[in-house]
């Protein structure tokens, strides 16, 4: 692989817990997470909602602005530094950070105002 082609974190985690998400949701792990919340508390639904937007969106953000989303997972998800990911994706620093920039906002526009936009 070149390095613009590399992830710097291939979306395991997000997976992961994307799945958990989904299995909360169906009710599979409902039980166990909703437990350790107070009775009557759905936080642990909300949560798993909320996780399963942002998994949407970032699989959105990626299918629309593959670069962008390579920075994100780079910079949030791998914890590199701008100029580590921009190293490892063959970027400029500055494009480094324009990237990652345009990407929360368009996450914020997509998961922060409730999907709208």
């Amino acid at each position: 692989m070149t390095g613009g082609e590399t992830h710097c974190l291939e979306r395991e985690l997000p997976v992961v817990l994307a799945g958990a998400a989904r299995d909360v949701v169906a009710g599979d792990l409902e039980g166990r997470l909703v437990a350790a919340a107070a009775p009557g508390d759905s936080a642990a639904l909300r949560v798993a909602a909320d996780l399963l937007g942002l998994d949407d969106a970032l699989s959105e953000l990626a299918g629309s602005f593959p670069r962008q989303a390579r920075v994100l997972e780079c910079r949030f998800f791998g914890g590199l530094s701008v100029e580590e990911t921009a190293a490892a994706l063959e970027l400029s620093p500055r494009t480094v950070k324009r990237d990652a920039s345009f990407a929360r906002a368009w996450l914020y526009r997509r998961v922060g105002a409730g999907g709208a936009g």
